[in-house]
């Protein structure tokens, strides 16, 4: 045996490599890198213990360090290096060992959402983004360049290179997570969005302005994260909202986070209108998730897409009067979700 099947192995198999990742282990389910909504893969079991995932809409194929490599966005060598160390082999004794599910039935632990013993990403070199860059970004998002320059001053909005291409980042003080598009508005090879190599994929950013905030807005992808942003300038009220940015309608808020949210007023903006009702899936979820923590939740019902959709060319007034971050709902989940109407 090899050392990084060793180290796949070590650490749990497809099952493992997903939780280090961030990601709930299923048979069938969306694809991470393209942001699917549906479940368009699968992991099939070959001989000796291994898996491989198959992309039915793209026909690709692949095993598990290959799985790992494309949601990080690294190649495959470094891939190798990041599992091999991560499963202790590499001499530093510091790897995580999952079990192996004796099931294809998703296990739900806690273990997997938790972060205290990984390594933090490594931010690229970063900057303000310039004038002419705010304006771009706000081109390709359809919001107020006000809202982006904003968004610049908060600290959220960053600009730097990733795979030879000029990017825009979304990130927090936090650090656990990193998210970025490129300037052009072109996607790369496998998805729109990427994320920093080792982002934990389950860290909201964003979180660290909770604390401060009296009402938070929780949306899903960093185009929503903008978007949510520009709804808090238009209403003025940035001192008193925080948005919080999901990576992923597969992925659930980690145990040590809840508790910033409680006895907060948080809103929550699903994806609407997709196949399988996945965003408004998750969001129910994240709901049950922060009412048990002692938020009181209420969901945003759009008819259809995201928000990012739903402001696209929209001047401040029209994005003022939607009122989305204000006019919070007063009931809590589960007694009376309040689902308001688009």
């Amino acid at each position: 045996m090899n050392k990084v099947r060793e180290a796949v192995d070590t650490l749990g198999g497809a099952a493992g490599i997903c939780r280090h990742l961030g990601l709930k282990f299923e048979r069938d389910f969306p694809c991470p890198w393209r942001e699917d909504r549906a479940a368009k893969m699968r992991w099939n079991p070959i001989a000796k213990g291994k898996e491989r995932w198959h992309d039915f809409k793209s026909g690709e194929n692949g095993d598990e360090v290959d799985f790992y490599a494309r949601v990080k966005g690294i190649d495959n060598r470094q891939a190798c290096k990041e599992l091999i160390k991560m499963s202790g082999l590499d001499g530093s004794g510091g790897g995580q060992r999952y079990p192996k599910p004796l099931s294809r039935k998703p296990r739900r632990e806690l273990g997997y959402t938790k972060c205290e013993s990984r390594e933090r990403p490594q931010w690229p070199a970063l900057r303000r983004a310039e004038p002419d860059e705010v304006e771009t970004i706000s081109e390709l998002r359809g919001l107020p360049w006000q809202a982006v320059e904003m968004v610049t001053d908060l600290g959220i909005l960053k600009i730097g290179k990733q795979w030879g291409y000029p990017c825009w980042f979304y990130v927090d003080d936090c650090r656990w997570n990193i998210r970025y598009r490129r300037l052009d508005g072109q996607p790369f090879r496998h998805a729109k969005a990427m994320a920093v190599a080792n982002s934990f994929a389950a860290w909201p950013i964003g979180i660290d302005r909770v604390r401060s905030a009296r009402r938070v807005l929780v949306v899903e992808g960093e185009g929503d994260g903008l978007a949510a942003w520009a709804s808090v300038w238009a209403e003025d009220c940035v001192d008193e909202v925080a948005v919080c940015v999901m990576s992923g309608a597969a992925v659930s808020i980690p145990q040590r986070c809840l508790h910033t949210f409680e006895k907060k007023e948080v809103r929550i903006i699903p994806h609407a209108g997709d196949k399988g009702r996945v965003g408004e899936l998750a969001a129910l979820r994240w709901g049950r998730q922060l009412e048990s923590a002692g938020a009181v939740v209420d969901i945003y019902q759009l008819v259809k897409g995201d928000l990012g959709d739903r402001l696209d060319g929209k001047s401040s007034d029209e994005i003022r009067g939607l009122k989305i971050a204000s006019d919070f709902g007063e009931q809590a989940w589960p007694a009376g979700l309040n689902r308001f109407a688009d």
